[in-house]
């Protein structure tokens, strides 16, 4: 009996606990091979600042791509966001991008894609959070989890 308790302790040090880091572009490759999105634009730490007021340096790790042909839009209906934050304030931020500007925009403009947005994914996963508005958010939220 303690020859098997060793040899399981033996086992598990080797092979560890897995790997609960996310690879961000592990994450974009994958995301793109669920052909979910027809253009993803993948914003620069500077767009997510000048064009939404999200500051990157309260992150840890962070991905925020759109579907849109036009890469300088300022609203999105899809899109997903992967975010490990340092500072809480970011996740608050994020959220009052979407439900703020984002929905309230689209109220305006676009009833169709708001209902996208309403019916986004939000979850976290391994220390993540993540958002996902897309026709298919389990889809994509599978392959986010794939990317280690």
């Amino acid at each position: 009996m303690k020859k098997v308790l060793l040899t399981l302790c033996a086992i598990l040090l080797l092979t560890g606990c897995g790997n609960k880091e996310l690879n961000l572009n592990k994450v974009k490759e994958n995301v793109k091979e669920t052909n979910v999105f027809s253009n993803l634009y993948t914003l620069s730490s500077e767009d997510m600042k000048n064009r939404f007021s999200l500051d990157t340096s309260l992150a840890e790790a962070i991905v925020f791509e759109g579907d849109s042909e036009n890469k300088d839009a300022d609203i999105y209906t899809d899109f997903y966001i992967v975010v490990k934050e340092k500072d809480e304030k970011l996740i608050k931020d994020i959220d009052n991008l979407i439900d703020e500007s984002f929905e309230l925009r689209l109220e305006m403009y676009n009833p169709e894609g708001l209902q996208k947005v309403k019916n986004r994914l939000e979850t976290t996963y391994n220390g993540y959070k993540i958002y996902i508005s897309s026709s298919d958010n389990e889809k994509v939220l599978e392959a986010i989890k794939k990317s280690k």
